[in-house]
């Protein structure tokens, strides 16, 4: 095939992150379940993935998964195991009707980052092309043809111009002056040196959600109390000066008062739940890390990841669904609600959305997927970036109108699906930049989308 001067300017989108995906049809429910793998968490997909698009038997493909990752893929109905007659070895053949999707992060010119798919059935050539393509950075398009280059260029893998340049975070130019503040807080210190893969401890503190990072070597703190997990860069001088020993962080005097500061904002919290079907929680994000986000989803803003104005329910707001940094402390605030409500929950997803000035929420209760959902504020601020009054929601609560003022790095918890909220025009010039994160019960049925 002889290439055209339009599939020369071709390259890999850099930004590119995948993730495979299983889509199984729920026998109950008679819907598909949605079930994703993030490579950077379970790097052996990239091989699993090769293997079944180049046409391998199930028992090939899922030859690399270890046994506990092969049980949590029978448990959601992906793969079926046997043992063998000398109950030495695991058969695997995949469950029918289970549809197996490349899924695609990245950043795309002029649009917000996002995630598409590429069923890797119906794109054979092309999904084989990119795993190699990931995996290797070469790119030979004239081994494909130019309906595989063209559904390549559909779902952003291909692209002829660089999309918006990284948000910040961890910002590399602020990162040490804010660290010993949030260090002075943290019960747990991991390091994940330049080019590793994040530490194991750490991926079960940020579940599902990772997100994107810098080149560098990267300290991980998870907060005394909340267990929230936040990421900085470091020299090498400051990293050879950390207490590591989790025994010794304990006895720090900073971190045991932050413990004991939690415990009695939780006890306080489970009451006031259970009085007043909602709770505020005061600086759910610790004041470090709470600046350190409320400069990525600014620069979020600057650089236009975020959709156009306009969400469908919002005139004046734009939003980005589990963006990949706000989304990842989600899986241990999931915990954190799971105490407060007394009873365990699980994330189902998180939406972070930019109000602009003349923006209007109306009354409304929530769909399913947001059974109970905790609003945290991550910057409010007039056009030049000052700080200004909160902007408040109000909740429906025993036929009155309550009125709830939340700063920045605070939240509020309350039944999305059974309180009415709402909130009143925000002033000209200010803007407003809030995640909702949702949580359901265990058993939840539905898609957690």
């Amino acid at each position: 095939m002889k290439t055209s001067s339009t599939n020369q300017d071709l390259h890999l989108n850099p930004s590119l992150r995948l993730m495979a995906t299983f889509r199984v049809l729920n026998e109950e429910t008679r819907s598909l379940d949605h079930h994703d793998f993030l490579f950077a968490r379970y790097p052996e997909f990239q091989t699993i993935l090769l293997a079944l698009a180049a046409g391998e038997k199930a028992s090939v493909a899922f030859a690399s998964a270890s046994p506990l990752l092969l049980r949590d893929l029978e448990s959601k109905g992906i793969v079926l195991l046997s043992l063998d007659d000398k109950n030495e070895s695991i058969v695997i053949a995949q469950q029918p009707n289970t549809v197996v999707t490349i899924t695609l992060f990245a950043r795309y010119p002029h649009t917000p980052s996002t995630r598409r798919a590429l069923v890797i059935n119906s794109y054979t050539a092309a999904s084989i092309w990119l795993l190699n393509a990931v995996a290797t950075t070469e790119i030979a398009l004239n081994k494909l043809s130019q309906d595989d280059i063209n559904i390549l260029i559909e779902q952003g893998a291909l692209i002829d111009s660089d999309p918006p340049v990284t948000a910040t975070y961890p910002n590399p130019s602020v990162a040490e002056e804010t660290f010993l503040e949030q260090l002075a807080t943290a019960e747990q210190v991991f390091i994940q040196n330049n080019g590793e893969a994040i530490p194991d401890k750490v991926l079960r503190l940020l579940g599902k959600q990772i997100p994107e990072l810098p080149k560098g070597t990267i300290v991980w703190t998870c907060d005394a109390g909340t267990r929230l997990p936040s990421a900085t860069l470091l020299s090498d001088k400051k990293i050879s000066e950390l207490i590591i020993d989790p025994k010794q962080r304990l006895v720090i005097p900073s971190v045991a008062a932050q413990k004991k500061q939690w415990q009695q904002k939780l006890s306080i919290a489970k009451i006031e739940f259970k009085r007043q079907a909602y709770a505020q929680l005061i600086d759910v994000i610790s004041p470090a890390h709470q600046r350190a986000l409320k400069e990525h989803v600014r620069s979020l803003v600057k650089n236009n990841y975020f959709g156009p104005i306009g969400d469908g329910q919002v005139d004046r707001r734009m939003a980005i669904h589990n963006e990949t940094v706000t989304a990842s402390i989600h899986h241990r605030l999931a915990k954190l609600v799971s105490l407060i409500t007394g009873e365990a929950l699980q994330a189902s997803y998180a939406y972070l959305g930019c109000y602009l000035g003349g923006a209007v929420l109306e009354r409304h209760v929530d769909r399913a997927q947001c059974q109970y959902n905790l609003s945290i504020v991550f910057d409010m601020s007039d056009e030049e970036g000052n700080a200004v009054e909160p902007w408040p929601i109000y909740l429906q609560v025993r036929n009155k109108p309550v009125a709830v003022n939340l700063k920045v790095g605070s939240g509020l918890l309350y039944r999305g699906t059974e309180i009415e909220h709402w909130r009143e025009k925000l002033p000209e010039g200010h803007r407003a930049i809030v995640c909702f994160y949702h949580f359901v019960s265990p058993n939840f049925d539905g898609a957690l989308i």
